[in-house]
């Protein structure tokens, strides 16, 4: 009798091996598809979000490291995917243009976490955005 009746034992690795062998098959097949038409799929999403990114209306605080380039995906994605993925110092300085009442801190010497790499500069600048109240972003 296992200890608690909602407790149910885990599968060994050796069971999920065999029973998930063609699931793992299938999985990358899928994975490749998208990888091949995530420039679509890319280009969509981004079109979708900038047309709400325009709705926003409350102050909003951007604060993004120039130095970021990271992408879920990108090192397994095609070349010409590979070339559109991560560009956040372009894509903060249009969702600053697009949200009305945006504010954009840019972190030139920092990457995907300014908040680790320099928590002092990061946050004068969180403090300052937030000292600026909402009547000025």
């Amino acid at each position: 009798m296992f200890p608690h009746p909602h407790l149910k034992p885990q599968p060994t690795i050796e069971s999920v091996a065999k029973t998930s062998n063609l699931a793992c098959r299938q999985f990358l097949s899928q994975w490749r598809s998208v990888l091949e038409s995530s420039f679509l799929i890319t280009t969509s999403c981004n079109n979708q979000v900038r047309l709400e990114l325009g709705e926003l209306q409350m102050p909003t605080l951007l604060m993004i490291g120039q130095k970021d380039t990271t992408a879920i995906g990108k090192d397994a994605a095609p070349p010409e995917v590979r070339a559109t993925l991560g560009r956040y110092p372009e894509l903060g300085r249009l969702a600053a243009r697009t949200i009305p009442r945006a504010t954009l801190v840019e972190f030139a010497d920092m990457g995907h976490a300014p908040q680790m790499q320099d928590p002092q500069a990061f946050n004068k600048a969180l403090l300052d955005g937030l000292a600026a109240g909402p009547g000025n972003p």
